[in-house]
């Protein structure tokens, strides 16, 4: 790969590593040709990569950003900067996860900006509409919102730990982070206490069991790959996963049929919000994570009980996917009430002070 420039030769050799295992993640391993073929097409898209010194990325406080960052040109080509191991003193594991982060992204902007061109919606925007179209993993406004890219970002996140998870020979799938619980130390999330609120919405889109991911892996199929569930009626495992990278307009389509014609994108915002309040100003904003949640439920059994009622799916999958939901739901509860004491602590002690220093 010529466009990758590089102090030392093993880490452009662990990028190019990197990105065959996104691909193949993403499309499966079944035709190697093809995933070469569509790996030299994400290379068309790519100005250049270079990877810097440690030394003259170390400055920024935000580890993603000081690992790497990548960017979008006026041709439409991105430029990649990504921090390689020269001088570097901390895990590998770190750098294994910000090129695969990146890789990730570009990965939405790719498939977006192909297949994803031909959707567009236009929906309410309050007493007006707007047309919404893909991008980069999410949704832009011709009204200049851009709409999910909160969830479009956790999503690359959480699949970047699953890449760099099962580079150390862990066979570890998407599917394992509602089953298992991960550390911050493991994760190293720049929005990790939101954690709980992502495996929430992520399961919510679900349509089959946990051990989905492990049937299509058997078979060397990858994350865009469907599963048949029924007959011969094959569906995406979670829609939200899948077409993030080609369609999100797809995710929209979904959700709005179970709710109401523009719910997503105001869903999305409000999400957004709250995630840059908590990013910007470490605000964890409790009751409206809630009430999203409690949309977010509404929404996952009105949409798999009319699965059920059409008989696309069992009665057996019905009641093992709502009880993995139920559980997620759970601990979602029970991780956002222990913020709501917290911040109502904080907010004591605010109180007292207060009237302390009045009468001092």
């Amino acid at each position: 790969m010529e466009k990758i420039t590089s102090i030392l030769e093993k880490d452009k050799i662990l990028l190019e590593q990197i990105i065959a295992d996104n691909v193949s993640l993403l499309f499966g391993e079944q035709d190697k040709l093809a995933l070469n073929l569509f790996i030299d097409k994400i290379m068309d898209r790519i100005s250049s990569i270079d990877i810097f010194d440690w030394k003259l990325t170390e400055s920024s406080s935000d580890p993603f950003t000081r690992y790497g960052s990548s960017e979008i040109l006026e041709d439409g080509r991105i430029a990649v900067k990504l921090c390689g191991t020269n001088n570097y003193k901390g895990h590998l594991r770190n750098i294994e996860r910000v090129y695969s982060y990146e890789m990730w992204k570009i990965l939405m902007i790719v498939l977006n900006s192909s297949y994803g061109s031909y959707f567009s919606r236009t929906v309410s925007n309050g007493s007006s509409k707007c047309e919404v179209k893909n991008y980069a993993g999410f949704l832009i406004c011709d009204d200049g919102r851009v709409v999910g890219k909160m969830m479009a970002d956790s999503l690359a996140q959480v699949l970047s730990l699953v890449i760099q998870l099962n580079r150390t020979g862990l066979h570890f799938i998407i599917d394992d982070f509602f089953k298992n619980n991960m550390t911050d130390e493991d994760f190293n999330f720049k929005a990790f206490d939101l954690l709980p609120f992502f495996y929430l919405f992520v399961g919510s889109f679900k349509l089959i069991g946990s051990n989905w991911m492990d049937k299509n892996y058997d078979k060397g199929k990858g994350l865009l790959e469907g599963i048949t569930i029924k007959d011969s009626l094959t569906v995406q495992n979670n829609i939200f996963i899948s077409e993030s990278f080609r369609n999100p307009i797809a995710v929209m389509d979904e959700y709005d049929r179970y709710t109401y014609k523009g719910a997503y994108v105001s869903l999305m915002s409000r999400i957004d919000d709250i995630y840059n309040d908590y990013l910007e100003n470490g605000y964890i904003n409790v009751k409206g994570f809630i009430k999203i949640a409690r949309e977010l439920k509404n929404f996952f059994y009105t949409r798999l009980y009319d699965y059920l009622d059409k008989g696309k799916i069992t009665k057996d999958v019905y009641e093992k996917i709502s009880e993995e939901f139920d559980q997620v739901y759970a601990s979602f509860k029970e991780k956002f009430h222990v913020f709501k004491i917290t911040a109502r602590r904080e907010k004591f002690k605010k109180r007292v002070n207060n009237v302390l220093n009045r009468k001092m």
